[in-house]
């Protein structure tokens, strides 16, 4: 039996999937392009937009339609991040719900120091903070309350987090990290107190990422603090409607 005739079909095969490694590589690399392109301009738009927000009060009243189109726009281009399955399964480890709770915990009292050091240090100062005005009816309340609770961490962690952050090595892990937490002030606050400040509640959520490579426990954490801020607020809002 001519046994070059099984080498040459051997080496044909390794040489095909060669080839099929190296087309699927470019295709990853241009849908990443791609995709960082999107997420690029998207968010120099959202950027400008929100600095309009600053002096522009009656276009501030439509700024909860346009954080929840850039939230969702993002959470679209970075879909692949999240995993339904993945989550489910995180929940089913006590440890999860341990680190979820003590990220929690941490946030909460990183946000109580900040707005009692705020309240002391730069009371009647502009933090610089983005002017988002809420109009009085049902739908923008909801809007608003589903976008902040929902879309915003969803979107925080899927691309600041999990997109960005990178772990090749310590060194660009820092600098990743540094980029991400400025990008996620940015969309809240232009003046430098606010950016600090915005960068500071964040801290807890990206080091417990960095710590476990969860992205399921800083989520659920600031879901929670989310909820927590937003959700009385809201409710006392649509109450009040309801009585009018």
């Amino acid at each position: 039996m001519d046994s070059s005739i099984y080498l040459g079909r051997a080496q044909e095969e390794r040489h095909q999937k060669v080839r099929t490694t190296s087309y699927n590589v470019r295709e990853i690399r241009k849908s990443e392009i791609i995709r960082w392109a999107i997420a690029g301009v998207s968010f120099a738009i959202f950027l400008a937009l929100t600095i309009r927000m600053d002096t522009d009060f009656v276009f501030a009243k439509q700024g909860v339609v346009v954080y929840a189109i850039f939230y969702a726009l993002m959470i679209a281009v970075f879909h692949k991040s999240f995993s339904i399955k993945k989550a489910v399964k995180s929940m089913t480890y006590i440890r999860y719900w341990i680190f979820a709770a003590i990220t929690t915990v941490v946030v909460f009292a990183v946000n109580f120091l900040k707005v009692n050091v705020s309240m002391k240090f730069f009371e009647g100062v502009s933090t610089g903070e983005v002017n988002l005005l809420l109009k009085e009816n049902y739908g923008m309340l909801i809007l608003y309350a589903v976008t902040m609770v929902i879309l915003q961490p969803l979107a925080d962690n899927m691309v600041l987090r999990r997109a960005m952050v990178s772990f090749r090595s310590q060194k660009l892990t820092v600098i990743t990290v540094a980029i991400s937490l400025f990008c996620g002030a940015l969309m809240h606050a232009h003046g430098f107190v606010g950016i600090i400040e915005s960068v500071i509640v964040s801290l807890p959520l990206m080091i417990m990422y960095v710590k476990s490579k969860n992205l399921y426990i800083p989520l659920l954490a600031q879901m929670i603090f989310c909820a927590y801020d937003i959700i009385p607020n809201t409710v006392y809002s649509i109450a009040r409607l309801m009585l009018r």
